[in-house]
This record gives C-alpha cells, sequence and structure tokens, in this order.
C-alpha cells in the first residue's frame, strides 16, 4: 500500500476565501511533485482527487495527489481557514497604535536578545544590526501600500512624542481604514499576548483549532508523515501550534507516542522573528527569575537563549527532530532569516522582475510570490519527499 503524507497548509494575513489556500498551494506544488517524478519516471502522472475526511466534529476537505508510480508517496493536503474569526473584529486606529506599541517592545527586545551579534537580515527592524523605530514603522505603513510618503514626515517629527501618539493614531488610521486593517489587523489581533486583552480570546480560538487539526492528522494511521506549512502570520499559528501539541505531550502519554510522525514545518513569508517578544513577557529577569525561566521554558520549541539556568528544565521537547525550512526575500519586509531559533534551514528566494511592463515588485506584490515560487516548492519536495 502506498504510504501517505499529510500536509497542512496555513494562509497568513489579509482576505481570504474558502479553498483559495488549497488552490494557491496545490496548483504549483502539484507542477513541481510531477517534475521531480519525471526525471526518472518520464511517463509518470498525478491524480489530483477532492476527498471528504471526517475529523471529530466536522468534515473537511482535502486534495490527495496521487502518482502514478507505487513508491512514490499520496499526499492529502489540507488548509486551516481562519480568517473569518478576524475579519473587521479591529479598527484601523487600533492597528496604528498596535504598530506604534510594537515598535516600543521590539526595541526592548532586541536590546534584550543582543541581536547586534547575530546574522540579522537589514530589512524591517534592524539597520546595520541596531533596532531602527522610524524604519520599522515607515517599513510596516508602506506594506499596505499607502503611506511611505506621509510617513517619512511624520514619523521624524512626531513618533518619538507621546502627545501626539493617540493623533498619530487617528490621523492614519482615518486615512488607510480597510488597507491597514486587512493587511495588519489579523496581526494585531492574533498577536494580543495580554490575557486581559478583549482579542486575547480571538487567538485562543484560532490556536485551538489549528491544535485540534494537527492533532487528528498525526493520529491517523492512514499517515506515515505530517508537515505544517505557514504562510506570514499562518506560520506564526503553525509554531504555536507545535508549542501546544509538545506541552500538550509532556502531561499525555499517548498523545507523545504520535510525536515522530511529524516530520516538517514550512514557513514562508514568515515574521516569527520580528513578533517574538509579543509571547516575552515583560519581566525582570533579577526580581523574578523563577517567572522567567517558567515562560522561557514554555516558549522554548528550537528557541536559543532558554533559561535553564534557574530552573532544571522539567519540559521535554519531543519535536526535535522537525526538519524546519525557512523561505524568506530581502523583498518581502515581513519576512526574515530567523535568527533566534535553532536548526532551521533558511533559504533565500530572490523574486525575479517578471512583469507586465517590468514594473518593480512592491512589498505587498513580494509577500504574496512565494506561492508562486517553483524554487520553494522544489527545495520542500527534495527535502522533505526525498
Amino acid at each position: 500500500m502506498n504510504k501517505k503524507t499529510a500536509i497542512l497548509v496555513i494562509h497568513g494575513i489579509g482576505e481570504q476565501e474558502p479553498f483559495e489556500t488549497l488552490d494557491n498551494f496545490v496548483r504549483p506544488f502539484a507542477d513541481s511533485y510531477l517534475k521531480q517524478i519525471r526525471t526518472n519516471y518520464p511517463d509518470a502522472s498525478i491524480q489530483k482527487r477532492h476527498s471528504l475526511k471526517q475529523f471529530p466534529n466536522w468534515i473537511e476537505s482535502c486534495v490527495s495527489l496521487i502518482p502514478s508510480i507505487s513508491n512514490k508517496p499520496t499526499l492529502d493536503i489540507y488548509e486551516y481557514y481562519w480568517a473569518h474569526k478576524t475579519q473587521r473584529k479591529i479598527s484601523s486606529s487600533e492597528v496604528v497604535q498596535w504598530l506604534l506599541d510594537v515598535g516600543e517592545g521590539a526595541k526592548a527586545f532586541y536590546k534584550r536578545q543582543g541581536q547586534k551579534e547575530r546574522e540579522k537580515n537589514d530589512i524591517l527592524f534592524t539597520r546595520d544590526g541596531e533596532f531602527n523605530y522610524v524604519k520599522y514603522l515607515i517599513n510596516m505603513l508602506s506594506f499596505t501600500g499607502w503611506l511611505r510618503g506621509l510617513l517619512r514626515c511624520l514619523n521624524l517629527v512626531v513618533v518619538h512624542k507621546p502627545i501626539w501618539i493617540k493623533v498619530l493614531s487617528k490621523v492614519v488610521g482615518y486615512i488607510l481604514k480597510r488597507p491597514l486593517v486587512d493587511s495588519l489587523g489579523d496581526i494585531a489581533l492574533y498577536t494580543s499576548a495580554d490575557r486581559k486583552s478583549e482579542y486575547f480570546d480571538v487567538r485562543q480560538a484560532i490556536l485551538k483549532e489549528a491544535v485540534e487539526k494537527a492533532k487528528f492528522l498525526i493520529e491517523n494511521k492512514e499517515y506515515e508523515r505530517v508537515i505544517l506549512a505557514g504562510h506570514s502570520l499562518g506560520s506564526v499559528i503553525a509554531y504555536d501550534t507545535l508549542s501546544r501539541l509538545n506541552k500538550e505531550m509532556n502531561v499525555d502519554s499517548r498523545l507523545r507516542e504520535y510525536a515522530s510522525k511529524l516530520k516538517g514545518l514550512i514557513t514562508f513569508g514568515s515574521p516569527l522573528d520580528k513578533i517574538a517578544f509579543f509571547f516575552d513577557e515583560k519581566i525582570n529577569k533579577k526580581k523574578q527569575n523563577i517567572r522567567y525561566a517558567i515562560v522561557s521554558q514554555l516558549n522554548g520549541f528550537k528557541r536559543v537563549n532558554v533559561d535553564t539556568t534557574t530552573l532544571d528544565k522539567g519540559i521535554e521537547q519531543y519535536f526535535e527532530h522537525v526538519k524546519w525550512l525557512n523561505f524568506w526575500s530581502g523583498q518581502d519586509p515581513v519576512s526574515g532569516h530567523l535568527d533566534i531559533y535553532r536548526d532551521v534551514k533558511n533559504i533565500v528566494i530572490n523574486f525575479s522582475e517578471r512583469i507586465k511592463g517590468r514594473k518593480r515588485i512592491t512589498p505587498q506584490k513580494a509577500h504574496l510570490l512565494y506561492w508562486q515560487s517553483e524554487e520553494m516548492y522544489r527545495k520542500i519536495i527534495s527535502s522533505l519527499l526525498g
């Protein structure tokens, strides 16, 4: 019997529709998979089939890729669609306020982590290894497609003056409205680490369903291997899903028997390095060293600088074997070389300017071009499917 591999693909920010993620991923992936097979079997073919799978409380669609060559694995590709959970639940002025808060948090985090000593792509937050607040704001807000010129003027004058923060939030929020919320609102909602925030429940609901889907796939006897793939904010959800599963495996001996089936993590267009500080609570390590060690260890999946000096680490990591591929591009300001994680294969993707009229690739366009990258799919197949 042809053993199967399950791939769960998680979409990123912006307005998404059901099965759009499957469409974006399956078409180019199937083409690359067939090319790889035909290097040795020129007459091979791949059948695409729509199947329904019974999950615990719902029925799920998947697309099966069935090679005509028996020694090549059949792939069942699923999507996790979560956009409806965040749509229009945050205002544009709140997103701007969130961006300003992020800047302050990022500055403290980068200083605390000593990023200057690490390899760091000079794209969004940093310049020559140092966090640059103005550069960060200009890049993040220009990603919505509007604000580069305006912020060049406003940020230099008022961004560090607290009295202007609320005014800036309202003005920019009014100008951008829908583009701002659709581009960055999902990140603002999902990365709310404050349990008292009204948005914390949104994050919990998204993560709960992602964990349920991943757990079903690894427990399913039909699959020999399970791979998680996430674009943009979807990569953060995929990472959090692994962390949550690992936590459950520490207290559930039955579940941990399936840990070895989870073989790969694919992140593309990922902001994981940039938003890591959201979940590193602001703790005074000297005054609350026990608390600091607990938080550090709970969020420690392949993280560097996990504190095991204050407390012995009694939490096992059951996913150390997981092969992690991270695809990023210097043309995409959201993505980056992941530096605060161990054992990540960072792969640079350079998007050629094959656009009608030879127009420059915008940051928004670059952030989406991974879905069309033959190079990315080729490396996923060779690294994770052999």
